[in-house]
């Protein structure tokens, strides 16, 4: 993440219709984005199997499915329904 908000063209980023801020950022961005599903998912599957839950103390099972999951749709519904360019700009 710290090397997308560093290389992202800040200066040429005031309009979000006709910005792409290019193929090297746009993969970093898509790159960090499975990364983050995958570990969200296997949390997941911890979760529901055995009941292992990496955000605890503090969070409950539901409280983990509740984030995670949708995250997780939401994530694959841009990035396989042709959105991600607009959702990553």
């Amino acid at each position: 993440g710290a090397v997308a908000i560093c290389r992202f063209p800040w200066h040429t980023a005031v309009s979000v219709e006709h910005f792409y801020p290019g193929d090297e950022a746009f993969l970093a961005v898509q790159s960090g984005q499975l990364h983050l599903c995958l570990v969200y998912a296997f949390e997941a599957l911890m979760a529901l199997g055995p009941g292992y839950c990496a955000m605890s103390p503090g969070w409950t099972k539901f409280e983990l499915f509740v984030h995670h999951v949708p995250y997780i749709a939401a994530v694959g519904l841009a990035y396989f329904c042709g959105h991600s360019s607009r959702w990553t700009a």
